[in-house]
């Protein structure tokens, strides 16, 4: 009997020596905040590949246009032809909404051209509102907000007529 006893006293202090709830909660609070942490730059690693992405769209797109431009001696105007000639490289899942018109129809991308067809600019809105633009010198940050073509291509130095931009939209191209 007395070795029984011995026994449940060495459990007794096995068992006496395990964390506190102050412990167990100190630990999931560090946790938690690394947790934090890493999230957050997740998001803003992820935002800023989605930036690069946009812009190295822009650099392919402004590529296209200027080989097109070579081989026909002019920029492409706004018709189904000239852009299935294109053959325009679009990473579509990129792209945020920029310009959501009176249909909910979502456009992130413009092409405008002048209205002498010697110049043509793009724009393009990312998912996490920023906005860039390429106008004949580079790809630069764009501040206007979403807004028609017929108000974006005149701040991009561009003609407002119709028939001189594309728009690309969550279901594809439209002119």
């Amino acid at each position: 009997m007395n070795k029984h006893k011995r026994e449940n006293r060495g459990i007794m202090k096995r068992m006496g020596s395990g964390f506190t709830i102050v412990e167990l909660l100190i630990v999931i609070v560090v946790i938690a905040i690394l947790a934090a942490i890493s999230i957050a730059a997740y998001t803003n690693i992820s935002n800023r590949a989605n930036d690069a992405a946009i812009k190295n769209d822009l650099g392919n797109i402004a590529r296209q246009i200027e080989l097109y431009k070579v081989e026909n001696d002019a920029l492409p105007v706004a018709t189904p032809e000239a852009l299935k000639a294109l053959k325009l490289p679009v990473s579509k899942s990129i792209y945020g909404d920029g310009y959501v018109d009176g249909a909910g129809r979502k456009y992130n991308l413009l092409y405008c051209r002048s209205s002498n067809g010697t110049q043509f600019a793009l724009v393009a809105w990312s998912k996490n509102a920023n906005s860039f633009a390429y106008a004949g010198s580079g790809i630069v940050i764009f501040d206007d907000a979403p807004a028609p073509k017929a108000t974006t291509c005149p701040r991009l130095g561009m003609s407002s007529n119709s028939n001189e931009a594309w728009w690309l939209y969550n279901n594809g191209w439209e002119i």
